[in-house]
């Protein structure tokens, strides 16, 4: 990191750690809504498998050269077959529960939050060749809130959407 002396204010320290913390709060939903998307593809592959398994046992059950105690045997193992599907739905629905519920975290972390961080604005002095000002934010477009990095210098300027 280059030496760079920034002159700040109480209010722009509180501004820059508020903005940090729910930063941090947003990576930490990510990162659980990574493990649940995981745990989703697991469940619908398993899901995938019951019907898989549901479809050879029905058939089974269909034909008629079955005797009486293999039939018993197909039908225990699709009512197990059924018991397991349900459960399986009980997690997919517990999924679906937590990510409704972190998505609305979220959606409270990035309506509260209308938090700016400066550098080059308050006084601060930099031994870099380019005077750097970068911005980080939220950014409302059409009504959608989104994180945006944005950073303007002499040579360059960019936003980098999060």
């Amino acid at each position: 990191m280059s030496d760079c002396a920034m002159n700040i204010s109480a209010a722009e320290l509180n501004n820059f750690m508020e903005l940090s913390e729910t930063i941090e709060e947003s990576l930490e939903l990510a990162k659980r809504g990574t493990e649940q998307i995981r745990n989703e593809i697991e469940l619908l592959k398993q899901i995938q498998k019951f019907h898989e398994e549901y479809d050879f046992l029905t058939t089974a059950l269909n034909d008629k050269a079955r005797s009486k105690s293999e039939i018993t045997t197909l039908k225990r193992e699709l009512f197990t077959l059924v018991r397991k599907r349900i459960e399986l739905l009980r997690n997919f629905n517990k999924h679906c529960d937590d990510f409704q519920t972190d998505m609305k975290l979220m959606r409270r972390l990035q309506s509260s939050s209308d938090l700016q961080y400066e550098v080059g604005e308050a006084g601060s002095e930099c031994d870099d060749a380019d005077d750097v000002n970068e911005r980080v934010g939220i950014r409302n477009t059409t009504g959608r809130e989104i994180w945006c990095s944005e950073w303007f210098s002499p040579r360059s300027s960019g936003t980098t959407f999060v």
